[in-house]
């Protein structure tokens, strides 16, 4: 039998995941730069210091290529971008002149972390480069992360070495 306090606790509840249900997922916008995006971006990597300005040239510069999209999600009560994700799909001449899609920047705001936006925003992806006919999808990952994107169909392919040019 639920009490008066119980019933004030799922209504709560209730509120909370109300607020944190995802109303879409779509590409980067120029008005996201006051919502956040670069703050979440600079989360996990270096972001310098950039001025609106140089925000829209480089979306616009984006934008002209249309196998390079940014995704996020916003979470409209509080127009603040919580998540986003980079799908990069290289045009190759192996595969048959296929397509491979790779995951860059895939971020999520630390208090959203428990309410599955990775997941969602993956499967999202997938679905994108499965609609372009892409043969494998990619993600590089740290150590630590590896378990996770490994639970949810990722497998070592190869090693990948990088080179810091600047």
């Amino acid at each position: 039998m639920a009490t008066a306090d119980s019933s004030e606790d799922l209504s709560s509840q209730e509120i909370l995941e109300s607020l944190h249900e995802i109303d879409e997922v779509r590409p980067l916008r120029f008005n996201d730069f006051e919502k956040g995006y670069l703050e979440l971006l600079s989360t996990t990597s270096s972001v310098s210091d950039m001025t609106y300005s140089d925000y829209i040239l480089r979306l616009t510069h984006i934008h002209q290529n249309r196998y390079h999209t940014i995704w996020v999600i916003e979470d409209i009560h509080i127009s603040k971008i919580i998540a986003c994700a980079t799908l990069v799909i290289e045009p190759k001449f192996n595969h048959g002149c296929g397509k491979k899609a790779h995951i860059r920047d895939l971020v999520i705001h630390p208090e959203y972390i428990q309410y599955g936006y990775g997941v969602k925003l993956m499967k999202f992806l997938r679905t994108k480069a499965l609609s372009e006919k892409c043969y494998e999808l990619s993600i590089n990952c740290s150590h630590d992360m590896y378990r996770f994107y490994h639970q949810h169909g990722f497998s070592f392919a190869n090693l990948e070495l990088s080179q810091k040019l600047l």
